[in-house]
């Protein structure tokens, strides 16, 4: 049986979900972006400077090249309202997408991530 998940629209207020089912450590990276074409430039020039140095290796266990991460993860705070900016989304993460997500902005910061909405509820 499918959960039903929760309908938001655009330009409703949301916080994170008070479950105990949630845990500590899910409530604070439930949320996720794709990494901008200058945050990988940053980490390869980091991951290539570690390489000079001997602090890291230029190839995994399979000898394929490293790759740099694809998304930035968000700290999502049970104590913070957002604002629903898209409230269908399947977004990607990683190297596949993840269904039943909308798109929402901090109120404090600005920043527009990717959550999933069962960890959401409306602000009443």
């Amino acid at each position: 049986m499918k959960v039903k998940l929760p309908i938001f629209r655009a330009g409703q207020y949301v916080r994170l979900r008070d479950e105990v089912g949630l845990t500590r450590m899910a409530q604070l990276t439930a949320g996720w972006r794709r990494m901008s074409e200058a945050e990988k430039n940053e980490w390869y020039d980091q991951h290539r400077k570690d390489v000079a140095e001997g602090k890291a290796l230029p190839y995994d266990s399979a000898g394929e090249p490293v790759l740099s991460p694809q998304d930035v993860y968000i700290k999502v705070h049970p104590d913070r309202v957002y604002e629903i900016v898209r409230g269908r989304v399947s977004a990607a993460r990683g190297y596949c997408n993840v269904s039943g997500s909308c798109l929402v902005r901090c109120l404090l910061t600005g920043e527009e991530f990717y959550i999933q909405r069962r960890q959401l509820v409306h602000v009443r």
